[in-house]
């Protein structure tokens, strides 16, 4: 498992003044948005490390050569449109399959496990930057709430009805749990239950970083190429916010982790005041 978080020094822990204070950076999409659609996107942001915030990380998968094979950007737009799918999917583009959605629902109804592994803040873990995958380079994570899923507390899935009630619970009830603890779903995680998505940068990115101060640009970089990628493939009720593993958001506007739970404490307190 992931160090623990708490471990870690005061400034690791918090972040650095500088990383509190609001990104000002402009970013050219951001201007090419409405004010109604950034306020929209905006009503969805929220503290990445909030009790109950389920994460599902990707990564790229490489061959024996050290050449990509399953490309983490070239699934997001399939995940972002059609959902978490069943890893039966996954496996297809291991053997160059690339099954379409209706191919995997023609698997999904002969097998009776199609696991999808995720984390859960204040579950198995303290903070999104702990989750497995989460805390190496270069890495994605689909944020999303539970909330349309059936918990179950252990034992298989082996039945149709519970299948179809995309059920979640402990990896322990698993005969075979992945090597990290945490929880499974079943079926399909639909893009209707998305919170956001996270990123990690590269070692290479981390390295420029750490010589030429150039973090906030980098991560700005990266930031854009995802936005680009949830405004060409998904409508716009679907879009989401996209923060780095801190905290700090990065899209529709760029705000530090520190204004990113000010900014949800504030939305909170006047919803409670309207009532």
């Amino acid at each position: 498992m992931p160090e623990n978080f708490e471990n870690r020094d005061e400034n690791q822990q918090e972040g650095t003044a500088e990383q509190h204070s609001e990104i000002k950076m402009e970013s050219q999409i951001d201007q090419e948005l409405s004010h109604e659609v950034i306020e929209k996107v905006m009503a969805k942001v929220k503290d990445i490390n909030e009790k109950g915030t389920a994460i599902h990380g990707l990564k790229n998968i490489y061959d024996k050569s050290g050449n990509i094979k399953i490309s983490m950007d070239e699934v997001l737009p399939r995940i972002l449109k059609e959902g978490l799918l069943g890893h039966e999917l996954w496996k297809s583009y291991l053997h160059g399959e690339k099954l379409t959605k209706e191919q995997w629902a023609e698997r999904a109804k002969k097998r009776k496990r199609l696991e999808i592994f995720f984390n859960v803040v204040g579950g198995d873990i303290d903070k999104i930057k702990n989750a497995p995958w989460m805390d190496c380079p270069n890495t994605l994570g689909i944020i999303f709430t539970t909330k349309f899923l059936k918990k179950y507390d252990g034992g298989e899935y082996h039945t149709d009805e519970q299948i179809k009630a995309r059920t979640f619970g402990p990896t322990v009830g698993l005969p075979n749990p992945p090597p990290a603890e945490g929880y499974v779903a079943t079926f399909r995680v639909a893009p209707r239950s998305f919170d956001g998505i996270v990123f990690n940068v590269s070692q290479q990115e981390k390295k420029i970083e750490e010589e030429t101060g150039e973090e906030q640009t980098m991560k700005l970089q990266r930031g854009e190429e995802l936005s680009r990628t949830v405004q060409e493939n998904i409508e716009e009720n679907y879009w989401v916010p996209i923060y780095d593993v801190d905290g700090n958001l990065w899209w529709p506007k760029q705000m530090s982790y520190e204004d990113v739970k000010e900014f949800v404490a504030e939305r909170e307190k006047q919803k409670e005041e309207e009532k």
